[in-house]
């Protein structure tokens, strides 16, 4: 009979049990996402050298893509201390200028936690001109040793230069969530890591 109890109890608590696990994944994501933007802020301050972020996002498509590139040091006769020309940041893969020193995927296959909770990222982008909500293209965040960034993202150039632009006064959002379309999204908790002009990020969870 006690046995019987427990194992009535125990498949009770399965379910709860399983969306548990898929909000700590999706937590645990957006903690990741966060701490690639921390790193490369600490590293562009610490290295002298400016460091750029790569990101992607777009769906089940891409349910989020994040890459770290730091500028080779020196290149050609001088010091790179900047985001803008002479440096070239693009194509950042296979760049002789450049070599990857970090990255965050949640791209996988069927029975990782991202894909059987359907967890994605929205990449939004608030600036003067107006909100650019959910771009997919590639966007790029550019820190500066002396701690400034550069924001270049789908409605605003949407490649990897920085000339003419000034130092960045807004927020980059990447929204993480839970259970898109698949029924398992009433009641999940949404992570917002926020990217603040400063370099520091946060994540800030809500359930909007």
């Amino acid at each position: 009979m006690v046995v019987v109890i427990i194992g009535v109890l125990a498949v009770a608590a399965a379910p709860s049990m399983r969306l548990t696990t898929y909000e700590r994944h999706a937590y645990n994501d957006a903690g990741g996402i966060m701490q690639i933007f921390r790193s490369a802020h600490a590293r562009a301050v610490a290295y002298s050298l400016p460091v750029v972020v790569t990101m992607s996002a777009n769906g089940t498509t891409d349910r989020g893509t994040f890459l770290t590139y730091i500028a080779n040091n020196p290149l050609g006769t001088g010091l790179v201390v900047t985001c803008k020309s002479p440096f070239v940041w693009a194509p950042a893969a296979g760049n002789a200028n450049l070599t990857n020193v970090d990255s965050f995927n949640m791209n996988g296959l069927a029975g990782t936690a991202e894909v059987d909770a359907n967890i994605q990222t929205t990449l939004n982008y608030y600036d003067a001109a107006g909100p650019h909500l959910g771009f997919t293209a590639l966007g790029y965040m550019c820190f500066t040793p002396l701690g400034r960034s550069y924001v270049n993202v789908t409605g605003t150039g949407g490649s990897a230069v920085f000339d003419g632009a000034l130092p960045n006064l807004y927020p980059l959002e990447a929204l993480v969530t839970r259970g898109v379309g698949t029924g398992t999204g009433a009641g999940a908790i949404n992570r917002s890591v926020l990217v603040l002009p400063d370099g520091s990020s946060r994540v800030f969870s809500h359930l909007w």
